[in-house]
């Protein structure tokens, strides 16, 4: 992948954050603390887990913000993320948080909060584990429903 040419556009405006744009992808799994800010506070000092995926370099353009993240991986800890429009807007370079619990609790939460629905509670599970629990879901579904044993003998059979 190749740049074209040195310029600069204007981005949305949506977050504090300018990016430059890099010539090498960085792609590799990420456990990140959380400082907080906004919704996140209720799990600031936790650790969450993703990946970074980007072609870039973003900082906080605004002095009195802060990153909700500190990414341990790679040059780490650096910061990494940024809140705008008082918290309404959120950016981040961990892809795959919402298969964190404790990051998609929070988030969920924060989201329930705001409709004045009562927040969850209980045991948040992983991404993996409400997958899981869906599979095993339908393999029991399927076993109560169909003949596996027929099943079984059109797919083995010889010939």
């Amino acid at each position: 992948m190749g740049l074209r040419g040195a310029g600069s556009e204007e981005g949305l405006g949506l977050l504090p954050v300018r990016t430059v744009f890099m010539r090498s992808k960085v792609a590799r799994p990420a456990r990140a603390v959380v400082n907080g800010g906004f919704w996140l506070d209720e799990i600031r000092g936790a650790q969450v887990g993703g990946y970074e995926i980007h072609v870039g370099d973003t900082g906080l353009v605004d002095d009195g913000a802060s990153a909700p993240f500190s990414i341990l991986e790679g040059n780490g800890p650096r910061p990494d993320g940024a809140f705008g429009l008082g918290g309404r807007v959120f950016g981040s370079y961990l892809h795959g948080l919402g298969d964190d619990p404790l990051f998609r609790r929070a988030l969920l939460n924060h989201l329930r909060r705001l409709r004045g629905l009562p927040e969850l509670s209980g045991k948040a599970l992983s991404g993996r584990a409400m997958r899981e629990r869906r599979y095993d879901a339908l393999a029991d579904f399927l076993e109560e429903r169909l003949r596996l044993d027929l099943v079984e003998e059109a797919v083995f059979r010889d010939g």
